[in-house]
């Protein structure tokens, strides 16, 4: 079974994202999360490393997760994540928006959180 990394807020949600956002999810052990429908994906880690890595400059909770479908290598993502600029960026209409990922990311669009 392959594992991944996911970090979370102290209150098990998406980190960066505004909580009331309609991109922000809730990640409970022993439920599955899908990645909102025209979206990357839900951003992951391929391993610990590298979830630490990302944790050094934003502190967090580190939650193993099984991903439930292909998983995908991270080219490029958002600079801004209110909800106004990620409906930009999924639109398509300002490009200027994308940066790299942090090392290490991957997406899935569906995943089960162990713990």
């Amino acid at each position: 079974m392959e594992i991944l990394y996911k970090v979370t807020t102290k209150d098990d949600i998406s980190m960066s994202v505004p909580k009331d956002s309609k991109y922000c999810l809730q990640y409970k052990k022993g439920e599955r999360v899908k990645a909102l429908t025209g979206t990357l994906g839900i951003l992951l880690f391929k391993n610990l490393y590298y979830a630490k890595d990302y944790m050094d400059i934003f502190p967090g909770k580190l939650k193993r997760v099984r991903p439930l479908g292909p998983v995908r290598v991270l080219t490029a993502m958002a600079t801004d994540f209110s909800e106004e600029s990620l409906d930009e960026f999924y639109a398509g209409t300002d490009p200027l928006q994308a940066f790299l990922p942090p090392l290490g990311t991957v997406v899935c669009d569906e995943i089960e959180v162990l713990d």
